[in-house]
């Protein structure tokens, strides 16, 4: 590998010119794949930054044939993430799980994402609960929360609201998580679908006035059967909803009707006005 080209090519990547540096890296490398895994690694990193995923996943793989390269975890985690803008998502999970078996490799919790996010996608819902679970715990995951979130929307899914709950609250639990709003409103729904609904209005409330998170079509429906549920029922007397008339029309309807109004008088009393 031609280390000036190199160094120029990665002069070209850290100023924000891609396209340069793409054609420079390739050009820093030698016959043969021994040695010039770095140089196909940063030259695909380049192509993703352009969007060129197909030529991405191509270098990558000329990277991955330097058996001497120590960054192929790394390449891994690329591949599958250019495999998943594509839409490849079998082999974006393959990819992601071949970057945790890779020696050396530490950032274990961003391929246990990509792999779930590509599970999810095949609608491997089971395997990518397991997979953002993976992610939650690895001790070098520096922000757990999104891992949690995503679990417990993995939950949802599964029909286990009870444990999406769960794994919210569990998010919540880290002060460096910044979407808290989402975590709140999510938790809301969760909540309702446990019919649980003073904790889903708590929830929904917090989403939106400690966080300032615009709740979800679909939250806005749950956060609003939430509230339904909570309002006392309507007293009914002989077929009329008290709910839907002031209490002085309750009284004259009873009147009317020769019933005993002492308590419907009193009631009355307090809040029609003379």
């Amino acid at each position: 590998m031609d280390q000036n080209k190199f160094a120029e090519a990665q002069a070209a990547y850290d100023a924000g010119d891609y396209r340069t540096a793409a054609k420079a890296f390739l050009a820093s490398a030698g016959k043969g794949a021994a040695g010039n895994g770095s140089a196909f690694h940063m030259a695909g990193n380049s192509l993703m930054r352009l969007r060129r995923y197909q030529d991405a996943v191509t270098v990558y793989g000329h990277a991955l044939r330097d058996d001497t390269y120590d960054r192929r975890g790394a390449v891994q985690a690329n591949l599958g993430a250019a495999y998943a803008a594509l839409g490849e998502y079998a082999d974006a999970a393959t990819a992601y799980e071949r970057a945790i078996g890779e020696p050396g490799y530490s950032a274990h919790y961003k391929a246990y994402q990509g792999a779930a996010a590509a599970l999810m996608e095949r609608g491997k819902v089971e395997e990518a609960a397991v997979a953002y679970r993976k992610a939650a715990i690895d001790p070098g995951n520096p922000d757990p929360g999104k891992a949690l979130v995503n679990l417990g929307l993995c939950f949802m899914a599964l029909g286990r609201p009870g444990d999406a709950a769960e794994a919210y609250k569990a998010a919540l639990g880290f002060d460096q998580y910044q979407g808290r709003g989402k975590a709140l409103s999510n938790l809301g729904l969760a909540y309702t679908q446990m019919g649980e609904y003073g904790e889903a209005v708590k929830a929904f409330e917090k989403a939106t006035q400690l966080h300032d998170h615009a709740l979800s079509p679909s939250a806005v429906i749950a956060y609003e059967t939430a509230r339904a549920q909570l309002e006392p029922p309507r007293e009914t007397v002989d077929g009329w909803e008290t709910g839907d008339m002031g209490a002085a029309a309750v009284v004259t309807q009873a009147v009317a009707g020769g019933w005993d109004t002492t308590e419907l008088q009193a009631l009355a009393g307090t809040i029609a006005p003379e």
